[in-house]
């Protein structure tokens, strides 16, 4: 599975398998200036983490925002030709992650084959999953973290949430000399885990 998020500014592509975080890479990119060019940075970018033809891609992207296009859904629809192309698209998902949760697009020779209309549908299709980027209680996501060479269990008490992750991760980014701002999205973990010194 490669995990990408598309940025107005960047690329960023992390592949994932059994033991975990198999690569990470990252590379500028320019959406406005470049839109033209997304494919090939794409296939460029999942070459360098050891792309393989069996893998899945997980999309998450920021870029639609980019003043490149008229609006937000032209942006959408632009990013996601551009994956189609650069990808099998029956072996590509699409994330819309809000506060509280995250709706999973399943798309199949580049169309919208999701089934779930109401939530109950989607959630039993798992077409969607409450987990989102704000509000969601860190020990829903994890029982345990990397911690002195070891293993720590995660504590059940909802004190931290996932919005206390990424001010977490921005302080850090910026520690290791990172545009923090930039950094806070769905694939910082991974970017932040291959840049460790």
């Amino acid at each position: 599975m490669v995990g990408w998020e598309i940025g107005s500014v960047d690329l960023k592509a992390a592949r994932v398998g059994a033991g975990g975080v198999l690569a990470a890479r990252a590379a500028p990119f320019a959406i406005q200036d470049d839109l033209d060019r997304l494919v090939d940075a794409m296939r460029s970018l999942w070459r360098q983490a050891g792309g393989d033809p069996a893998d899945r891609h997980a999309v998450a992207m920021s870029g639609e925002r980019s003043p490149r296009f008229r609006s937000q859904r032209e942006g959408v629809n632009r990013i996601l030709d551009a994956v189609q192309r650069a990808f099998d698209p029956g072996k590509v998902r699409i994330f819309d992650s809000g506060g509280t949760t995250t709706g999973i697009v399943p798309i199949a020779a580049g169309r919208v084959v999701a089934e779930g209309r109401t939530t109950p549908d989607r959630l039993e299709r798992g077409e969607l999953v409450f987990a989102g980027v704000l509000r969601t209680p860190v020990e829903a996501l994890a029982t345990d973290l990397p911690c002195a060479g070891g293993r720590a269990f995660v504590a059940s008490e909802g004190l931290a949430l996932t919005d206390d992750v990424w001010v977490y991760l921005v302080r850090l980014s910026e520690r290791l000399g990172h545009d923090g701002a930039r950094l806070a999205s769905a694939s910082a973990v991974a970017l932040l885990h291959a840049e460790r010194p």
